[in-house]
């Protein structure tokens, strides 16, 4: 995927599949950062029709949350009424409804999926998920245990993941990144100041 910017500054260049994890405490900047990526990627051609540029399609699954006022609050605050028709907020859909959005025509290139402690997924159901959509990205979002990501399933995709970020204070921090990124992402210039007293 051509990400640019920051995002290819931390990341790296990325293929569009397999795992990433997103993890931390709450209210750190998770979904913001999340918001900010699917906005980029909704903004970036995948390619061209004789009509059409056609984008890359990505959705946000707020399986924990369902469209609470601070999911909408967080999507409003990113502007995502500039991607409309490319980003999809998906309200409490189960792995199994997500299984049936996933192979149908136009579906989401890259799908966020908000948290895997609200998944029900053993490790091997996860991994068995992600190898049925070998053409999709799925980014993870996760609770966390002190630095590390909380639980047996969210330690199972840190290890499997293509690329890991630790959300801290509105900063996210690459901790792994299997696309030659390393750095971090600044989610809030105004908060992350607040939050390290700079």
């Amino acid at each position: 995927m051509p990400i640019t910017d920051k995002w290819k500054d931390a990341i790296g260049l990325p293929e569009l599949k397999g795992s990433w994890l997103i993890y931390g405490g709450s209210g750190e900047g998770k979904t913001s950062l999340c918001m900010q990526f699917g906005k980029h990627l909704s903004q970036i051609v995948k390619h061209k029709t004789k009509k059409n540029e056609i984008y890359y399609r990505t959705a946000y699954d707020s399986i924990e949350e369902g469209l609470s006022a601070s999911i909408q609050d967080a999507y409003i605050r990113t502007g995502m009424s500039d991607v409309a028709g490319w980003f999809d907020l998906l309200d409490k859909e189960s792995i199994d409804e997500l299984r049936i959005r996933l192979k149908m025509k136009r579906s989401p290139d890259v799908l966020f999926i908000d948290s895997v402690q609200y998944t029900g997924l053993t490790p091997m159901q996860y991994k068995a998920f992600v190898n049925d959509f070998p053409d999709k990205l799925f980014i993870w979002l996760s609770h966390a245990d002190g630095l590390n990501p909380k639980g047996a399933l969210a330690q199972a995709i840190y290890y499997d993941a293509n690329v890991c970020m630790l959300v801290k204070g509105f900063k996210a921090f690459v901790k792994k990144s299997r696309y030659g990124g390393s750095g971090e992402i600044v989610i809030s210039e105004t908060k992350a100041r607040e939050y390290y007293e700079i």
